[in-house]
């Protein structure tokens, strides 16, 4: 390994009450991330994807009625002609 190149162990967090709560450290010791929780991390990956295809799904509503409009329309003027 080089000299200057980083070396990551994962190893529980000694300040937490929790046994499944892991810390990224580098060679030296220093955390290199904030604490993963799993539960925790799903739980908000979880609302996260959640607001997300909601959006999604509020969004492909408008696109969808505005091209039904958009069909009355064009059928409007075909008529009319």
């Amino acid at each position: 390994m080089n000299e200057g190149a980083t070396h990551h162990n994962v190893k529980k967090d000694s300040n937490s009450n929790h046994n499944n709560v892991k810390v990224l450290t580098n060679k030296y010791g220093g955390m290199v991330g904030m604490p993963v929780n799993s539960d925790v991390s799903n739980s908000v990956f979880r609302s996260m994807l959640d607001e997300i295809l909601q959006d999604f799904k509020e969004s492909m509503k408008q696109d969808i009625q505005n091209m039904h409009l958009e069909i009355l329309r064009q059928f409007q003027i075909q008529k009319v002609i």
